[in-house]
């Protein structure tokens, strides 16, 4: 039985950036820090965040096979 894998995505690019205000508190805390071989990171500050990460990495995923399926037409 051979193992298939699907095609490496394209790189993603910049398409915005912006300053934001950020509250942190004066003690430190542990971060969850999600890093991703194209350059994206995500930080999460406790289990309440897990459910909008893994919606925004699916979403980014379901982006890059769309990204990939038109660059191949």
């Amino acid at each position: 039985m051979s193992k298939t894998s699907d095609p490496a995505p394209p790189d993603t690019s910049c398409t915005a950036f912006g300053f934001a205000e950020v509250d942190f508190p004066r003690v430190p805390q542990p971060r969850l820090v999600v890093r991703f071989a194209d350059g994206l990171q995500l930080l999460l500050s406790d289990s309440s965040d897990l459910d909008l990460a893994a919606e925004l990495i699916s979403t980014l995923r379901l982006i890059q096979r769309r990204q990939a399926k038109g660059a191949t037409r």
